[in-house]
Parts: structure tokens; sequence; C-alpha cells
């Protein structure tokens, strides 16, 4: 049987999400995503879909909906973080508190980016209560790839081959969950 994977690029349509003169986090969001997607069907164990394939608006509860009417085995919301601080940097994934195969996806998805990203921050595996991950049926992490109001990190998420190396980290995080817990 194949497992069943949601990818859901953050925001879209008038939502933006974190902006700065140069990033849209919808848009980078949504490059990561497909290229994900992409690595992802080549595994043909895999059924993947997307939230939005496009830059339209899908709400937070549509998003829910539409991962639970597949029967999704996971959800994988896609990222990018802002602060007021110039000065916050670094990748972290998120599931919902308490959800042992949430926990189990994030850290596969964490450990894995983590290894094709050497230099950056890891700021660690976390538990928060986003929609996202409060109203899904399945197991569930938000990654948060990097922050566009670090300078450093807005130049390196610019940069093809970095938004690949995320799209690769986060597909390895996919098998890895698999090959340990999915199966």
């Amino acid at each position: 049987m194949k497992k069943i994977i949601i990818l859901d690029p953050g925001h879209g349509g008038e939502d933006p999400g974190a902006i700065t003169d140069l990033t849209k986090e919808k848009e980078t969001a949504l490059n990561i995503a497909l290229q994900t997607r992409e690595i992802l069907r080549q595994n043909k164990n895999y059924e993947v879909y997307m939230t939005r394939e496009t830059d339209k608006y899908i709400s937070l509860p549509d998003r829910c909906n539409f991962a639970n009417k597949h029967a999704a085995h996971i959800l994988v919301s896609i990222h990018l973080n802002a602060h007021d601080n110039p000065a916050a940097k670094g990748i972290e994934v998120f599931s919902f508190p308490g959800s042992i195969r949430g926990a189990q996806i994030r850290n596969a998805v964490y450990l894995e980016t983590m290894r094709l990203f050497p230099g950056w921050t890891g700021r660690g595996a976390k538990e928060a209560r986003f929609y996202v991950l409060r109203k899904t049926d399945m197991p569930a992490c938000l990654i948060e790839c990097g922050f566009i109001t670090n300078e450093a990190e807005e130049v390196e998420i610019h940069k093809k081959e970095t938004r690949k190396r995320f799209a690769e980290g986060i597909a390895n995080g996919v098998d890895a969950y698999f090959a340990g817990v999915g199966k």
C-alpha cells in the first residue's frame, strides 16, 4: 500500500506570510514544496499531494480538511521564519504536543535537514499548537527553513541549490520516518 504524503506550502495568495524587501515566504515555501514533491515522487511507494500548487490562498481549515480527506499518513508544512531581531537564525521543526508519531516525523525531518545544513544553527525539534498540527488526523510536522529576516540566511535561501537541499532534507526525513516507524 502506498504511503500518502501531504505537503503544505505555507501561506499563499493574499497571505504572503513573512516578507522582506527581497523575499515572500509564500513563494519560497511553494518552491521548496514543489521540489520536495518531485523527489518524493521518485519513490514508487509514495503518493504525494499538495495543499496548493500555485500562489493561491487556502485557509487553515481547508488545508487540514484536504489532508484528512485524503487519509494521509503524514503531513509536512513548509515555512520560512522571521523575527524582529535580525540576528535570529536557524532551522526548527515542530510537532503537536504529546503526538508520538508527530514527534517521530518531526525528529526525522529535523535530523535529515540538519545533516544537509551542518553550518546552520539548529534551533531544535520542538512542540507547538499550530493549527495544521492540531487539526489534522495524521502525524504532522511544520518546518521553518531558516530566517528571511537574517541577511546571511536570506541570501542563502535565494540560492537554487539551498532550496533544493531543503527539499532533499525534508524528503530524506520522510524516508527515514517510514523506514523507522511507518512500515
